[in-house]
């Protein structure tokens, strides 16, 4: 790890970003990823050790309000398929889709799976209101309260990841997932928290996350502003 540090302005990320990851991204790709800001006469690196670049930086617009920490960790598929294993899922023929409110089959129909109405104001700001069919839990109130005898869909979907994950069956590729989680400490977020409700720090721990999860060796890695968006608590 190298820390590259200094007073707001000095141009640590005109550098660093601008002109090292630049050259780096444009010798291994051929395409540069940011406007060129100068021209540098050499740059050395081990190319025999480097196949890739990965920029985690301050851009916090990567998500769409559908977005959940489920859906884009993919942590939401061995708990759907969990409880499609259940006595009554299977009784009453339910699949996984069944407990995504991104499927039509397992969505509230009034809500759409947002768990809320909008309410246009003019003038005003436009106001949320809790959906009353689904009670603000995204599904189809016979899904939601499904349980497996311990807990039902609703309450493991909205409960922190670390107490939820542990106690059920997972495959290498989710046990790894969920250990980046807890290193990158967002093991306490639930599998159904929007990305865009997280906070900036969250947001790109979050997507470090899914770069972490395919291939990181051989990578030259940049990290911006590590600390933006963070709470006190946070730091």
């Amino acid at each position: 790890l190298v820390w590259v540090t200094g007073p707001t302005g000095s141009g640590k990320s005109s550098v660093v970003k601008g002109i090292v990851f630049n050259e780096i991204q444009y010798a291994l790709s051929g395409d540069y990823e940011f406007d060129k800001i100068g021209d540098l006469k050499k740059i050395d690196f081990p190319k025999q050790c480097l196949e890739s670049t990965l920029l985690v930086d301050a851009n916090l617009t990567r998500y769409t309000s559908r977005s959940s920490v489920g859906s884009f960790t993919d942590l939401a598929k061995p708990l759907r398929s969990h409880f499609s294993k259940c006595p009554a899922a299977r009784a009453m023929g339910l699949t996984e889709s069944h407990f995504s409110s991104n499927s039509p089959l397992g969505r509230c129909r009034k809500c759409e799976g947002r768990g809320f109405e909008i309410i246009e104001m003019p003038y005003l700001e436009d106001v949320k209101l809790k959906c009353d069919e689904c009670e603000g839990k995204k599904l189809k109130l016979e899904y939601s309260s499904l349980s497996d005898g311990i807990m039902t869909v609703h309450e493991a979907f909205s409960s922190p990841i670390g107490e939820i994950l542990p106690s059920i069956s997972l495959t290498p590729k989710y046990i790894r997932i969920l250990e980046y989680l807890k290193r990158l400490k967002l093991d306490y977020l639930s599998l159904e928290r929007g990305l865009t409700s997280l906070s900036g720090g969250e947001k790109q721990r979050m997507y470090l996350l899914s770069k972490l999860t395919g291939r990181a060796e051989n990578r030259f890695v940049v990290i911006e502003n590590l600390s933006f968006g963070l709470s006190k608590l946070e730091l």
